[in-house]
């Protein structure tokens, strides 16, 4: 049997001190770099976002609406995109839609909106500078700075039918249309998808005779 000597167990306790004395920086930095990112991802990420929706959909809704106004020189005809037919009382028998004709607005009104959208969010947007401490009191002071954090992933356009009473035998029927806009919101270390919808009118007519229920409560334009 080996005996260890006092001086033996006082140079290994002593050794062992200086190792822990020479990593305990090690590991405080890599404590502090692992708080800093969950803060980062917690709270910082978390505060941009509210901030950069915001701003986002701002964009969406402008380009959007000028889309649709600078898509077609003159507004469009109701009858251009639905058809109605009447039997000889005057009662409305059936109401189509003119697919070929929607598809077209739907092109253009995507591809118009598309690169409108592509064109705003290259040019960054406009945050101030303490938006980036994650506190949200604070977001709204500090100088300006260019976060070039959006991009456009999808552009898709549905249309809506609405039919309202406005006298007997007289319907308002309102052709609108839904762009939705998917942008995609990069931050580092992390990116969230979000979608916006702008539902605007574009095209409307008061319809003379009794409209059948089939048409009131069901849709034409799907």
């Amino acid at each position: 049997m080996i005996e260890c000597s006092n001086e033996f167990v006082y140079y290994k306790r002593k050794n062992r001190k200086k190792t822990i004395k020479r990593f305990f920086p090690i590991l405080v930095i890599l404590s502090l770099i692992f708080l800093s990112i969950c803060y980062y991802k917690k709270v910082v990420v978390s505060n941009l976002y509210d901030v950069c929706v915001e701003k986002a959909h701002a964009i969406s809704v402008s380009c959007i609406n000028n889309s649709i106004l600078n898509s077609f020189s003159e507004p469009i005809d109701y009858y251009d995109l639905i058809k109605v037919e009447k039997n000889s009382n005057g009662d409305i028998v059936m109401i189509s839609s003119n697919s070929q004709k929607l598809n077209q607005v739907s092109r253009k009104l995507t591809e118009n909106a598309r690169i409108k959208l592509e064109e705003e969010t290259k040019k960054g947007i406009k945050l101030p500078f303490l938006a980036f401490s994650g506190i949200s009191i604070l977001s709204g002071y500090g100088k300006e700075v260019n976060f070039k954090a959006l991009t456009v992933e999808n552009v898709t356009c549905d249309f809506v039918g609405k039919f309202n009473s406005v006298g007997i035998n007289q319907t308002l029927h309102g052709i609108y249309v839904d762009i939705k806009s998917e942008i995609v919101l990069q931050f580092p270390l992390d990116k969230k998808l979000k979608t916006f919808s702008t539902n605007v009118l574009l095209s409307e007519t008061v319809l003379i005779g009794k409209v059948p229920e089939v048409y009131l409560s069901g849709s034409i334009l799907s």
